[in-house]
């Protein structure tokens, strides 16, 4: 048998192994790395995840607090995406790979990683977008494509002020972007990394909702990432009813216009930083599982 079991993220399927091992008898130690959202919902499987876990090992650090009063060891190990960032190698070639001028300010947009975000979410970021840019001569419009297989649903959308970017190049969008609309998931706290002010936007059915509201009881202050560990709203936010085109142009020029919001919003970005630390993940997390003496 092993002498430890690490569960890595989808919580859906690990915790129902790690308890049906411990109901077996299995004697291996199991460590669960990446907490389940239970600050947002599912707080009942907090006590099923003390009585079955033997270490958490969590990426944001305001997690382990919520396991203080549990005999689970719950241990922040920093986030993978600071030593991702530290280590990567920016392409200097890249505005004239996209024949954009290095006098030209970008509007990125980031509509998401799955089909269904963007058909819900990019009509009405590429609507705000374009009122933007009537406005704002030198300005243009880039559009991040996270997989190649999306790509039939945002090149309907290309012109010569709209240019598709690769995936392979979203660190050097982000890097050279004056202002971003970002579909809610993990692209927004990379965006607060490289402290690229940002709208958050969500787009969800009437439907779902109602039901993360009153059947899920999900109500929290924010709901992107950089606002969850800053605990204030560093990215403005608009989600289900409330987004829109005409919300979405506001914010947008908020950040843009007012030197003071986005003076405060670029702060921000530099604080939560901070807040996260400069550990190395993957290091912490494997020197955190030689310390429980199982090998």
């Amino acid at each position: 048998p092993p002498k430890t079991i690490i569960f890595i993220d989808y919580p859906g399927f690990n915790l129902r192994m790690a308890r049906a091992l411990k109901k077996a008898g299995c004697p291996a130690k199991q460590i669960q790395y990446v907490c389940p959202s239970v600050w947002a919902w599912g707080k009942g499987r907090i006590p099923s995840m003390e009585n079955s876990l033997d270490q958490l090992l969590t990426l944001l650090p305001f997690e382990p607090e919520l396991f203080s009063k549990t005999k689970l060891k719950a241990l922040y190990i920093g986030h993978p995406l600071i030593q991702r960032l530290q280590s990567h190698s920016y392409d200097h070639t890249f505005r004239k790979q996209y024949g954009i001028d290095q006098e030209t300010s970008i509007l990125s947009i980031f509509p998401g990683s799955r089909e269904k975000e963007i058909i819900r979410n990019l009509p009405v970021q590429i609507q705000a977008a374009k009122n933007i840019l009537k406005k704002h001569q030198n300005l243009i419009l880039a559009l991040s494509c996270a997989d190649s297989k999306l790509l039939p649903l945002l090149e309907k959308y290309a012109s010569p002020n709209i240019k598709i970017i690769r995936a392979s190049n979203s660190y050097e969008l982000m890097r050279d972007s004056h202002l971003a609309i970002a579909t809610s998931g993990t692209i927004n706290l990379e965006l607060a990394l490289h402290k690229v002010p940002t709208v958050v936007t969500y787009a969800m059915p009437i439907l779902d909702a109602f039901l993360a509201e009153k059947v899920f009881r999900i109500n929290l202050p924010h709901y992107s990432l950089p606002n969850i560990i800053g605990k204030k709203e560093i990215f403005p936010e608009l989600f289900g009813p409330y987004l829109t085109a005409e919300n979405l142009e506001k914010k947008l020029r908020e950040l843009s216009m007012s030197q003071f919001m986005r003076n405060s919003c670029i702060q921000a970005c530099s604080e939560l930083k901070n807040i996260l630390g400069n550990r190395d993940a993957s290091f912490e997390a494997a020197r955190s599982i030689l310390n429980l003496e199982i090998f």
